[in-house]
């Protein structure tokens, strides 16, 4: 009888947490483990997966209903479950280490946020996120010693995680993208404007409100127009971005995206403008890059990891209007991309994570 991997992110839902939950089950479904172990995957909604042949998907919707569902999973369902199973390696991959029995054990973290210090106003703005990240400051630290491994994306968070939790057996992961494939040529939704995009999630280190400053500045008659990922009801900052930027004409607010319709507008953009303070990466980074396209970035430790040697990222002070202003203004016209090959591109990065772990 085969013994079995599984892999836990049950508050995953949406975003490049997600993304990342995806690529790792359709490179694993693709990989030789698939046949050498029963591979199970407990996630919060069955139908953001494919149908997987090789991979058991379990769904348990109940776990995102309260923090004290996702607890109970976490800490008490799982520990049933595994002691009725032989499993050689029990990944999780949504930043809380499970109390789970399994030959081997690690956690995947991806929250940054409890190593951000927040200012005054992002205080104002989101208080309840000052009280999560110290929520999650404690639920990192429950176990998380129990592992055999965490992992992490960056050296700087490796680095905090050893400071803060004395674990030593930190892996640093990059995340792997899959290759670019250009989409079906579509009509362009903003016909005669040249995009600029940011695909993100309203949280205030996300630093949307620096959009709605260029996008006043650029003035109607711009030919740019700057598109992000956010509809202006998810939470207060959402709300305060909406009331205070939604009536800037070139300015949309397009709401949250499936992965596909993310792409498509990479297709679309002429740049990208990623001015978040706080990432563990940064996917879209990684993502648009293989475009071969102007990338504008925050200059933040998290940007200059993942951006790496790309050679059309440009950093910018995400405190400074006019530095992001200027080289939107300096787009050139007539620029051609090439698509590059992108040394986080890969379809077996996964794979050599899992067998590492496994080992």
């Amino acid at each position: 009888m085969l013994n079995k991997i599984v892999i836990s992110g049950v508050g995953l839902f949406a975003g490049g947490t997600l993304s990342i939950f995806q690529d790792c089950l359709n490179q694993l479904e693709e990989s030789s483990l698939s046949k050498s172990y029963v591979i199970e995957a407990f996630v919060y909604d069955a139908s953001l997966f494919p149908k997987y042949s090789r991979i058991r998907i379990k769904e348990l919707k109940f776990a995102r209903t309260s923090w004290l569902h996702r607890l109970y999973v976490e800490y008490f369902w799982f520990y049933s479950y595994s002691k009725r199973h032989n499993i050689d390696l029990w990944f999780s991959i949504h930043d809380i280490t499970p109390r789970v029995r399994a030959r081997k054990r690690a956690v995947y973290c991806h929250n940054p946020s409890p190593f951000y210090k927040m200012t005054q106003r992002e205080l104002l703005l989101d208080p309840k996120l000052k009280l999560f990240t110290l929520f999650y400051r404690y639920l990192y630290g429950l176990g998380i010693r129990n592992n055999d491994q965490v992992v992490v994306q960056q050296g700087w968070l490796a680095r905090r995680f050893i400071s803060r939790y004395k674990v030593k057996n930190v892996i640093v992961d990059h995340p792997s993208v899959a290759p670019w494939k250009p989409l079906e040529t579509r009509a362009p939704r903003h016909a005669g404007k040249r995009v600029l995009f940011y695909p993100t999630f309203p949280r205030v280190f996300k630093n949307i409100e620096i959009l709605g400053e260029v996008a006043k500045a650029l003035g109607p008659s711009s030919p740019f127009f700057i598109v992000v990922t956010v509809s202006g009801d998810e939470n207060p900052y959402a709300k305060y971005l909406y009331r205070t930027y939604g009536s800037v004409e070139n300015l949309e607010f397009c709401g949250r995206l499936s992965r596909e319709d993310v792409y498509s507008y990479y297709q679309e953009a002429e740049a990208l403008i990623f001015p978040s303070k706080l990432e563990t990466w940064g996917l879209p980074i990684s993502e648009f890059a293989q475009t071969g396209k102007p990338i504008f970035v925050a200059s933040c430790a998290y940007a200059k990891e993942t951006v790496g040697n790309y050679p059309n990222a440009r950093f910018f002070n995400p405190d400074r209007v006019d530095e992001l202003l200027n080289l939107i203004q300096s787009l050139p016209q007539s620029f051609k991309p090439r698509p590059l090959s992108q040394t986080n591109v890969c379809n077996d990065g996964w794979i050599n994570l899992v067998e590492r772990l496994l080992n």
